[in-house]
């Protein structure tokens, strides 16, 4: 008759059972870990996203704000539809840091600037037009048509997500009721931010 005997001092290996149960049991943990972090990832890119449309919304709002205050409201031009704009003189130089004015403290308009969405495009623009006849004191505005005709695709980007620009002139008070919606989809929801007020023109 055979015995087998353990020698002291020897430790006896895992058997195939108890590997497979001790596999099973690692599966069950990781699968129930990463189930719980599903959740926690997907809120955490829900808030990334609604960060992201407000800081665009904020963004867009916050640029066409600065062009309009330094402008005037008889040079103000606004499209809807397929083509959301909005245009207005500037007396900024070339490179944007000075007001010009003439020898009687008129100032001297320089300058076009057209913020504009295009049909299926969520990119903001903004452009600026010098080759045209800017009037130097008198201001005067685009005609809807020039307006839609610079709203070509070129220009420099300032804002991403941005789903409607719409912009309402108050001749009675010189200002323009400026909203910026922003949006972008996730997991199948819309995330909106919406930017409102009313701007007054400083000249």
């Amino acid at each position: 008759m055979t015995r087998n005997f353990i020698l002291p001092g020897k430790k006896r290996g895992f058997t195939i059972t108890e590997v497979l149960v001790s596999g099973i049991l690692l599966l069950i943990i990781f699968g129930l870990t990463y189930q719980m972090l599903i959740p926690a990832r997907r809120f955490w890119m829900m808030g990334d996203v609604r960060s992201e449309v407000q800081i665009n919304a904020r963004l867009a709002y916050e640029k066409i704000t600065r062009d309009i205050q330094s402008s005037s409201f008889d040079s103000v031009t606004t499209a809807g539809g397929t083509i959301q704009a909005i245009s207005m003189l500037s007396p900024y130089n070339t490179d944007n840091t000075l007001i010009t004015v003439n020898s009687e403290g008129e100032i001297v308009w320089q300058k076009y600037i057209i913020y504009y969405l295009q049909e299926g495009d969520e990119r903001l623009y903004r452009k600026e037009v010098t080759n045209i006849n800017v009037p130097s004191s008198t201001p005067t505005a685009l005609t809807t048509i020039q307006l839609q005709n610079y709203c070509d695709g070129t220009g420099r980007v300032v804002a991403y997500s941005i789903n409607s620009l719409n912009a309402v002139g108050d001749q009675d008070t010189s200002s323009v009721t400026l909203t910026i919606t922003a949006q972008k989809e996730l997991f199948s929801k819309n995330n909106t931010s919406v930017v409102s007020g009313t701007v007054t023109m400083n000249n």
